[in-house]
């Protein structure tokens, strides 16, 4: 009972993030509302690379005798090719995921290496679509869903950009725009006032 507890688990419980099964569920319903539609889970190998994740709840906590946390990658089972591109790092990358962050305290950052002012994925999908995110840390673990749909995915961390946004959605004609925060920073969070149309 308590493996399959864990297995449908949407959230980490020693962190404050979704789960990959929790960002699966949000990726199927954006499908609905953003006019693609999404894989299901056999089109996934669903791979658990550390159970030993203990996240930001688990820093703040006082408890310490609870077990890790266990981080999946959904990996499309047909390749799909791309190349992640930091900018602010001015580095260029051929996987979603950074698997040295395993070794490492925050292991959240397997995913896009945490959190950029500026990367774009680009894609082998054939359907010239862009997609642009603005986002916090949350969109990371989302992501790697949503490469099956995009030819050109960019991501924007408002807490660390700080060029102008409508001047950069028509100088890279931008087709659709995803804002994704988890509700406390969408509320809390002032960078969010650079968004203006």
């Amino acid at each position: 009972m308590s493996f399959f507890l864990r297995r449908m688990s949407i959230y980490y419980k020693t962190d404050h993030h979704w789960t990959s099964k929790g960002a699966f569920y949000a990726y199927k319903r954006l499908g609905e509302s953003m006019g693609f539609y999404p894989h299901g889970n056999d089109y996934f190998d669903i791979k658990e690379v550390t159970d030993s994740f203990y996240g930001s709840l688990y820093s703040k906590g006082r408890f310490r005798n609870i077990k890790g946390d266990s981080i999946e990658l959904y990996i499309p089972k047909k390749s799909e090719n791309c190349t992640v591109e930091y900018y602010d790092e001015k580095k260029i990358s051929n996987s979603l995921y950074n698997m040295e962050s395993l070794k490492e305290k925050d292991k959240y950052t397997v995913f896009l290496n945490g959190n950029h002012s500026l990367l774009k994925i680009n894609t082998d999908i054939s359907n010239s679509k862009k997609l642009l995110i603005i986002k916090d840390s949350y969109a990371n673990s989302l992501v790697p869903f949503l490469t099956g749909h995009y030819n050109e995915i960019y991501m924007i961390d408002l807490r660390y950009f700080n060029e102008d946004l409508s001047k950069f959605i028509k100088e890279n004609n931008i087709d659709d725009t995803l804002i994704l925060y988890n509700v406390k920073t969408f509320f809390e969070d002032n960078s969010i006032e650079k968004i203006s149309w």
